[in-house]
């Protein structure tokens, strides 16, 4: 055999084997069981967490926050603002398609479904329109026009504007370098507006975007999404995404987790499923069980405003409770349903995790109160608030503190919060995408979501100077030294983190785009082997 068919055999061997590696890595149905029905999936009245897993496979938006968190390009090929933050400009990637639909029985061509300037437009004006009362509406609230089209007094917002197909501006009314932060958040989104505005269509029900997976239908507790041929997005290798062939969701709310759980590549399970029979049975050598973190926050945190009690002894008190509650033991004993106490974990709150009462529990041993010492506490009444107001009274008198507690419905529990002084403690649950939003809302000195009346001026011009800054260097820089403040002046008790438990297939590969909580719902990564 001469020298050039050895060659030509050998080269005829890897690119065989190649295919067949890379075969395998396509096709297949992926089986989903959620707790929750979906009501909706239109992104702009999205609520709970099953409408937004859904979501995020149909649409996409401009930008995502990466596996750290910070901003990174989708549907724009780059995107720059003027040195005062007050104007966005994008330049956004041309070979991006609707999915198929139909408007009168007609298949809607493929060079009328390309994403335009003129979509995004539109999509981000539907998104604020008043008489679709979308909840996420203030994602625009800084945009020049916005009130004017809120109030009904322009039919546009004219600080959004389209430059050509794939260029885009967007003018704010004050200088403000997070608002590119907003353009992340999951309501918005790019839609088609023949088919959002079609009444046959029932958007709601049947949603098109241009994410790795198509809508098919909802049927018998059911919602079927399969793989969008002309998805735009490669791997880092060039692979074409999405790798599965289909998506299914299903919603049956059996409790008999030994019925069907095999039946399932992913099952979520209730609290009730993990406690009494995961825990209590035999495992399944093929499923291994996960538990996902996701963006929910519960804590307790002391209101830092003038009391009763030595303002340096205070310091100490606050200190020494936060290290007595921040260990292992406290850690592996508390239950509470689908959330975990705040624990050193790679979630994607790296922030959150470096100023919390977590850090310094290594410095400190548990201590008792030689008299006891009482704490108020106020909270809203919701089952969750109630389970965690006992679990700290039992756990605080451990140490000769008293706790008391009072509970209030939410409305109520808004205007105390806002106005009472007469409170140690109170308890809250938000949801964050963003460190940014978590920092202003929570230690910004005029926050009205700043409920521990903390203040600091160090901390506000930071806050301050990252509004203004467009350079990402110096907003880290910034971050950096609000850390070290925090982390010595923090306000919180205990943090709570909202998570998910599923039953994994052993079969399903690149498991750990589950393990961050930006990837965690990139589902066009998975492949079966």
């Amino acid at each position: 055999m001469t020298d050039k068919k050895i060659y030509l055999l050998i080269l005829f061997i890897i690119v065989s084997i190649t295919f067949n590696v890379n075969a395998e890595n396509y096709g297949g149905n992926l089986k989903i069981k959620m707790n929750k029905r979906p009501l909706t999936l239109n992104p702009i009245f999205s609520a709970n967490q099953t409408e937004k897993k859904i979501n995020k496979q149909i649409f996409d938006k401009l930008l995502i926050l990466n596996s750290q968190g910070e901003l990174s390009n989708n549907l724009t090929e780059f995107w720059e603002s003027n040195a005062e933050s007050t104007v966005f400009k994008f330049k956004l990637k041309e070979n991006v398609y609707f999915h198929p639909y139909k408007l009168n029985g007609k298949e809607i061509k493929i060079e009328q479904r390309k994403v335009t300037a003129a979509d995004w437009k539109w999509s981000f004006e539907y998104l604020t329109d008043p008489k679709n009362k979308s909840p996420y509406a203030g994602i625009f609230e800084k945009v020049v026009g916005y009130d004017d089209y809120q109030k009904q007094r322009a039919n546009e917002i004219t600080g959004i504007k389209v430059i050509d197909d794939y260029q885009l501006q967007i003018n704010l009314k004050d200088s403000y370098a997070p608002f590119i932060y907003n353009l992340a958040k999951e309501a918005a989104v790019v839609m088609p507006k023949s088919a959002a505005l079609e009444k046959n269509q029932k958007f709601s029900l049947n949603p098109i975007g241009t994410g790795p997976f198509k809508f098919k239908n909802f049927a018998n507790n059911r919602i079927k999404l399969t793989k969008n041929q002309n998805y735009w997005k490669k791997t880092e290798q060039q692979n074409k995404l999405p790798y599965l062939e289909q998506i299914e969701y299903y919603f049956d709310n059996s409790k008999n987790l030994n019925k069907n759980y095999q039946e399932f590549d992913l099952y979520q399970l209730s609290y009730d499923q993990l406690i009494n029979y995961y825990h209590n049975n035999q495992r399944d050598e093929n499923y291994n069980l996960k538990t996902i973190i996701n963006n929910n926050l519960y804590f307790v945190a002391f209101d830092c405003r003038d009391n009763d009690i030595n303002e340096s002894e205070y310091k100490v008190i606050k200190h020494q409770i936060r290290s007595s509650l921040n260990n292992d033991k406290f850690n592996q004993t508390i239950k509470l349903n689908n959330y975990i106490h705040n624990e050193n974990m790679s979630d994607g709150f790296n922030f959150l995790n470096k100023i919390s009462a977590k850090t310094e529990a290594n410095s400190e041993n548990e201590v008792n109160f030689s008299d006891n010492l009482k704490l108020k506490m106020i909270s809203n009444n919701s089952n969750l608030s109630l389970q965690i107001s006992e679990l700290l009274k039992t756990e605080l008198k451990k140490f000769n503190v008293k706790l008391e507690v009072k509970n209030y419905n939410w409305n109520k529990y808004l205007e105390l919060l806002k106005s009472s002084s007469q409170r140690d403690l109170f308890m809250m649950s938000y949801s964050y995408e963003n460190k940014f939003e978590f920092i202003a809302d929570n230690f910004y000195s005029k926050s009205e979501k700043n409920y521990f009346n903390y203040e600091n001026r160090r901390i506000d011009n930071l806050i301050d100077y990252i509004k203004l800054t467009k350079n990402m260097e110096n907003q880290n820089i910034a971050y950096t030294i609000m850390e070290e403040i925090l982390f010595n002046e923090n306000p919180y008790l205990v943090i709570f983190k909202g998570v998910d438990h599923f039953l994994i297939s052993e079969n399903l590969s690149n498991q750990k785009i589950l393990e961050n909580i930006y990837t965690k719902d990139s589902l066009e990564l998975f492949y079966f082997e």
